[in-house]
């Protein structure tokens, strides 16, 4: 089964479950409430990330890829900036061309090969804990405060 995790009304129509984050509505985009919700909710197999090309999606964050890689998820996501240089195709994920064809092929890759999405999302994991996390990307934060200052 198709699960769409949102916030989108209920009165939508949808060609699969919508799944509705609890404790968060349209005004309350508290990050925290989300992280506590997925984490007791996971029950999801394949993570997948499809954008379209334009430069609303193009200015995004990672953060999506990394939410699913903390869940233990492989990913799948669309061949757009800010998943290049990050998401590397068939080794910490799926990258697909935004097309029909791509996402079926990768979609059905993944459900028919377990050993193909413990592979992706361990290095996934691996990636995370020693590039993403707070740690190691502290000084980051440090730099862009002293670009503010």
């Amino acid at each position: 089964m198709l699960e769409i995790v949102s916030i989108i009304p209920h009165n939508k129509k949808s060609f699969c479950k919508i799944v509705n984050i609890e404790r968060i509505n349209h005004y309350n985009d508290s990050y925290i409430e989300f992280v506590r919700w997925i984490t007791k909710n996971n029950r999801w197999d394949i993570g997948i990330i499809p954008l379209e090309a334009n430069k609303f999606n193009k200015n995004k964050s990672y953060i999506k890829y990394l939410d699913y890689t903390a869940l233990g998820l492989p990913v799948i996501c669309s061949d757009i900036e800010p998943y290049k240089g990050v998401v590397e195709n068939d080794i910490n994920g799926l990258v697909v061309e935004n097309d029909s064809e791509s996402w079926y092929e990768a979609i059905d890759r993944l459900i028919k090969d377990p050993y193909l999405r413990k592979r992706l999302s361990d290095m996934a994991f691996n990636d995370l804990t020693k590039k993403y996390i707070l740690k190691h990307r502290a000084k980051d934060f440090i730099e862009v405060y002293k670009k503010l200052g």
